[in-house]
């Protein structure tokens, strides 16, 4: 099981970069390049709405703030296929186990 890393770029106002780490245990992290921001989200809590040709990316972590990111549908297609690949990773190991 390895972690999969991704740069995007954001599709906001500034067209920041996000670096997104998906942890085949189950997580989903991202850090919003210079500026500062980290998000932290289970997979069974990161949400995706489709809007042309933008996807929102949406995390709610138990009692804290809801957040979001906005990617193209392509980048937002990929990071939903690698998280799907991480989650049958882990399934397949605790089977074996």
């Amino acid at each position: 099981m390895i972690t999969v890393h991704r740069n995007y770029f954001m599709h906001d106002h500034n067209h920041n970069k996000a670096h997104f780490q998906v942890n085949p245990v189950g997580h989903l992290d991202i850090d919003i390049i210079g500026r500062n921001k980290f998000y932290h989200c289970e997979f069974e809590n990161v949400f995706f709405e489709s809007h042309g040709e933008k996807t929102k990316v949406t995390g709610r972590e138990p009692g804290k703030r809801a957040w979001h990111v906005v990617l193209s549908t392509q980048d937002a297609a990929e990071l939903t296929h690698l998280i799907e690949d991480a989650h049958e990773q882990f399934e397949v190991l605790m089977k074996d186990l």
